[in-house]
């Protein structure tokens, strides 16, 4: 008999690469690049695998979103010199933060909205990366060269004396929205849970000391009266993995290879890779797989792929904001030959 020489190697596979580019997606304007349609321009027939074997993406999505408020906090302050008890509430600007540029915006914002605000002052303990927020102090004032006023309420010596201030913090006040078995989940979405507060509310008084490492010449002692400490770090709540979630319409295919939940629901059934985020906010993030963290789905017999809806989302199954930015992935298929 003889042996046929078309394919004298009897290959039974073959591999194709598809870039898919978010910029060039259909009806732009109109669509997110982080939940779109992609239409193949030629159908990818015989499929019996899709991996992703790389992916391109800027990390613009912010950490600190108003997003349901959850930017937000609220202050109640009490028996200030000239100042009548009252409700702050804090609306911190979005975006991305290091530990200096949040707390020199919250300070500044303590400064700007005053009304008994100025007797704060907020910081990130450079040796816990914890946050602290403590009534200020005279030594705070020495160091202060903003222009701005700050109020010390224990110094007999300042014209803001106020020897039985004390402050309640309230990092969710928009708890009474949410449901028994919603109100955790969205509480730690909030500015309070990034900044490593893990309780909704805190009442600090002058019995409440905080121990704080400052190292400049202006503060003499390492505790301070009138403060409270976050029980978790700064930015704890960072997203370090996110997930590529593709729908290609087929349903014989281990199409739930990643499975995920939020303790009482999964996050979906097409979740195709899980991805890494090793990168700081504003850098591009590269993926080639190296991680070895499986990023393939495999069909039970050949199947045929026309259309593609491609979605990123974060660990709480929530699409992510990209900010108007772009990002590409490649998907490796392998067909039948």
């Amino acid at each position: 008999m003889q042996t046929s020489m078309i394919n004298p190697i009897h290959k039974k596979t073959i591999t194709k690469i598809v870039n898919i580019d978010s910029i060039f997606r259909t009806n732009y304007t109109n669509t997110s690049s982080t939940s779109f349609m992609w239409d193949l321009i030629q159908k990818e027939t015989n499929v019996v695998s899709m991996r992703v074997s790389s992916i391109d993406m800027p990390i613009m999505w912010y950490a600190i979103t108003d997003k349901m408020a959850r930017n937000e906090f609220r202050i109640k302050l009490f028996n200030m010199n000239g100042i009548p008890d009252i409700e702050q509430t804090i609306t911190f600007p979005v975006g991305n933060y290091m530990t200096d540029d949040f707390t020199n915006m919250l300070n500044l914002i303590f400064k700007k909205q005053a009304g008994g605000l100025e007797y704060l002052i907020a910081d990130i303990d450079i040796t816990s990366s914890k946050t602290i927020i403590r009534a200020a102090d005279k030594d705070d004032i020495t160091a202060d060269t903003s222009g701005l006023t700050t109020h010390a309420a224990f110094d007999p010596a300042n014209a803001f004396y106020a020897p039985d201030f004390y402050f309640i913090l309230d990092f969710f006040p928009q708890q009474n929205k949410y449901g028994e078995n919603d109100i955790l989940r969205e509480f730690q979405r909030t500015i309070g849970w990034y900044m490593g507060f893990r309780n909704y509310e805190y009442r600090v008084d002058k019995s409440d000391i905080v121990k704080q490492i400052l190292y400049d010449p202006f503060h003499n002692s390492f505790y301070y009266e009138c403060g409270i400490e976050s029980e978790s770090s700064y930015s704890s709540t960072r997203d370090n993995y996110i997930f590529l979630r593709i729908d290609d319409f087929n349903s014989n295919c281990v199409c739930q290879s990643i499975v995920s939940s939020t303790g009482d629901s999964y996050i979906g059934n097409n979740l195709l890779a899980r991805i890494t985020v090793n990168n700081l906010h504003n850098t591009v993030l590269y993926d080639n797989g190296s991680d070895t963290i499986f990023k393939e789905r495999v069909y039970m017999g050949p199947v045929t792929i026309e259309k593609l809806k491609i979605s990123l989302i974060n660990r709480y199954g929530e699409e992510i904001d990209l900010n108007l930015n772009d990002y590409s992935i490649t998907l490796e298929f392998t067909e039948l030959y």
